[in-house]
């Protein structure tokens, strides 16, 4: 069974000019949006599935406790303009009792009071995986968990694994010809690579630069293996597409950590 939201649609409306507005659902409304013109956006929806787990949490608390769960709402004030009050500076609702650090932890990341802070989708349903305990383990570069992983590199040794791969790739590419498509996508590969860590310099915590460096690992590993690859079409599907999911970890990584940084156009 999967629960789905679906209401939202039913809590705006169309004007004139065909621009949809927030009119009701104040309970999860973003704090741009309460009393204002403005129309709904991916950030918006964004702190409003935050406020959603908020209610959940209340949900399940007070069935656990025995108590009514008709009309648990995120926030506990009834008062309209008291809610609204506290949202536009950035405060959120009592935390449930029942949540756990990780879980309040995401929804604080999920409902930051300027827009353009808070983390993109992709990156919640990361999140959301990893504490259902549903999170896929077939390639372990998606994780974007903030803590340290084993298999990670020191920060200050980054550029010379980077220098290295981009020789090995290099070298690769001498001994099969420029027509090997693969070589030229872990090229490209490398040089993102080496663009996100210079973005990332002393400027991001630990935590940024561990998982970097776990992502740098994998990289590595599976650059590696181009040389005793076989010249089979399987073995050059499997290859091409370990890259792509090295790519599409990059990508994630960097909306995970507000890294400004495009993803290829292949």
């Amino acid at each position: 069974m999967k629960a789905k939201v679906t209401d939202f649609g039913l809590s705006s409306v169309g004007d004139s000019e065909e621009k949809t507005l927030v009119s009701g659902a104040w309970n999860w409304v973003a704090p741009e949006l309460l009393d204002t013109n403005q129309s709904p956006t991916l950030a918006s929806d964004v702190y409003s599935l935050g406020m959603c787990i908020v209610e959940a949490l209340r949900v399940v608390e007070a069935v656990q406790s025995g108590k009514a769960s008709r009309h648990c709402l995120p926030w506990t004030v009834a008062d309209r303009a008291a809610m609204k009050y506290h949202a536009t500076r950035g405060k959120l609702p009592g935390r449930p009792s029942i949540c756990e650090d990780s879980e309040w932890e995401l929804v604080e990341r999920m409902c930051v009071l300027e827009p353009a802070k808070r983390i993109k989708i992709s990156t919640v349903i990361d999140e959301l995986e990893k504490l259902t305990g549903r999170a896929t383990a077939t390639y372990q570069t998606n994780s974007l968990a903030d803590t340290p992983r084993s298999n990670t590199v020191e920060w200050e040794t980054v550029s010379e694994v980077i220098a290295a791969a981009r020789m090995s790739v290099i070298k690769c590419k001498d001994g099969v010809g420029e027509a090997d498509g693969v070589i030229r996508l872990y090229g490209s590969l490398w040089e993102r690579l080496e663009l996100v860590q210079q973005l990332i310099g002393g400027k991001h915590s630990h935590a940024c630069r561990s998982a970097f460096g776990a992502l740098v690992v994998d990289a590595d590993a599976s650059t590696k293996n181009l040389r005793e690859r076989k010249r089979s079409l399987i073995s050059m599907a499997e290859t091409t597409m370990r890259c792509h999911a090295l790519h599409r970890a990059l990508a994630k990584f960097c909306e995970a950590h507000f890294l400004e940084w495009k993803p290829p156009a292949w």
